[in-house]
């Protein structure tokens, strides 16, 4: 006697998960405009992913990454800038092909970075970043899931699988011309901050609206002989509409964001000053729409009159349990870097991958900000410092693992005697996730050719320990669990004490 496959359960199957390191190499000469380097500062280097292709072996990403060199002009009195960009192009081959509704992510990070001025005019940059793909499929797996046989007992759980019914893609651009107010003009952009907050989104007449803000801050040498160094900030909303067949009200819909290219230009006003940023942002947006159902399946047979014979296949179910988005603002006092320090002229920030705690009180997410800041002394001179300060984010308390992620919106730093005090905006995106891989049966063959001998006996005693399993007690001594359950009143499949159970006997 032989049992096959007779259903299909659904899950969302990982199918790739790796990441593509890319080298950052290369001798750069500074563009005519920028003065002699007398030392560097810091060097940032920012991935941008600006476009992706998903075909069916394969995943293409192209970008250019961003390298920005903070330095001291002849003087050490002035920070300048010079940007450099190198494009790129990632390609993940997929061994087993795209399957039904895929949904990844791409995320980069900066491996390293190495820069020194070999001349006053040249820069020698090294370094690394990577590209991390998590690629998902929406796969039916052919599992038993009922079997009809009065001689056989079988094992059955229930699982709860999320799995994707509706993604849509887009990419916009989010254009503004910007007024920096009563501030003095501007002569060089030296560093941007971007970041994007988005707002839970909505279904409307099957279309998916996702309103958010994007955050945007521009620090800036002035124009003049006594140029010195201003920020701004600015808060643009922003609204687009998504067409994605099947998306409904019931589906949990997760959205991912990134900045793929920012273009930040000084324009003049119509005084010919130069107090207006003009600003093109694009936007890389994805959304996945999740239905979540339950999915039975077996997980053991014994039959009570033959051997017999199992097949099994290890299924990973995940089931997204919940998911939230927050805004928190972080405040940190620090003390200034040296006693010399004059004026902090900026501070920013970045964090440390973001880890869930239990606590008394609830959950928390934690980590670590790396706080960059650039401080004129009492001599005119600019130096560059770091410090690292620990935030603490509260979080709800829901079942699952969570999964975190955080980015900052926007730092922003006063000054107060010999005392930094930061505040740091930062977005929390939670999710929480159920995941368990588990043993299904694919096959079952019971063998009556080869029975069991009969029972002398209709019952027999079983000494039980504390924390058995009345299926591994019932499958030893092939009866059934509800058998030994009604002959000894009890409730819980896990024995919960010591003790002695009657075992009635089949067969």
């Amino acid at each position: 006697m032989e049992f096959l496959p007779n259903n299909s359960v659904m899950v969302n199957e990982c199918v790739y998960d790796d990441r593509d390191e890319r080298p950052i190499d290369g001798d750069f000469l500074l563009p005519e405009y920028c003065p002699d380097i007398a030392a560097v500062l810091k060097c940032n280097v920012t991935p941008y992913i600006q476009s992706r292709q998903l075909s069916a072996d394969r995943l293409t990403a192209e970008g250019t990454v961003s390298i920005r060199v903070l330095y001291l002009d002849e003087e050490r009195k002035n920070v300048r800038v010079c940007e450099f960009s190198q494009p790129f192009t990632s390609m993940f081959t997929l061994k087993n092909g795209v399957g039904t509704m895929p949904t990844y992510t791409l995320d980069t990070a900066v491996e390293y970075v190495n820069c020194r001025a070999t001349s006053p005019r040249r820069l020698d940059i090294h370094g690394a970043f990577s590209i991390h793909l998590r690629l998902c499929c929406a796969t039916a797996v052919p599992l038993l899931t009922d079997v009809n046989d009065d001689g056989l007992f079988v094992r059955r759980k229930d699982m709860m699988s999320s799995v994707p019914m509706a993604v849509a893609e887009k990419s916009f651009t989010i254009n503004e011309v910007l007024d920096i107010g009563s501030r003095a003009p501007v002569e060089t952009l030296l560093r941007t901050a971007c970041g994007i907050q988005t707002e839970p989104p909505r279904i409307m007449g099957g279309k998916l609206v996702l309103k958010g803000v994007l955050c945007l801050k521009n620090i800036y040498l002035t124009a003049g002989d006594e140029s010195d160094t201003e920020q701004v900030t600015h808060e643009i909303p922003f609204s687009q509409l998504f067409d994605a067949e099947g998306l409904e009200d019931e589906l949990l819909c997760c959205v991912d964001m990134s900045v793929a290219a920012q273009d930040i230009r000084i324009t003049p006003n119509q005084a010919g000053e130069n107090t207006l940023l003009t600003v093109s942002i694009k936007v890389n947006a994805s959304v996945c729409g999740y239905r979540t159902t339950p999915q039975a399946v077996l997980t053991d047979a014994y039959s009570a009159k033959c051997p017999v014979q199992q097949e099994t296949r290890t299924v990973s179910f995940e089931n997204i349990c919940a998911q939230d988005i927050t805004r928190h603002t972080v405040k940190e006092t620090v003390d200034l870097p040296a006693e010399s320090v004059d004026k902090v002229l900026d501070v920013w920030t970045e964090l440390s991958p973001p880890n869930y705690r239990m606590t008394v009180t609830g959950g928390v997410i934690e980590g670590h900000i790396q706080m960059f800041m650039l401080a004129r002394d009492k001599d005119g001179q600019v130096g560059y410092y770091e410090r690292t300060a620990e935030y603490t984010l509260p979080c709800q308390s829901q079942k699952g693992t969570v999964k975190a992620k955080t980015c900052v919106l926007r730092t922003d730093f006063s000054q107060n005697g010999s005392k930094l005090e930061v505040r740091v905006d930062i977005l929390l995106t939670c999710q929480w996730v159920e995941s368990q891989s588990i043993s299904c049966l694919t096959k079952i063959s019971a063998d009556e050719s080869v029975a069991y001998p009969p029972r002398r006996t209709a019952l027999k005693l079983y000494y039980a320990d504390e924390g058995e399993s009345l299926w591994e007690i019932a499958k030893c001594c092939r009866t059934s669990v509800e058998s030994i359950m009604a002959e000894n009143n009890l409730d819980e499949d896990v024995l919960v004490k010591n003790c002695m159970l009657i075992i009635p006997v089949c067969g």
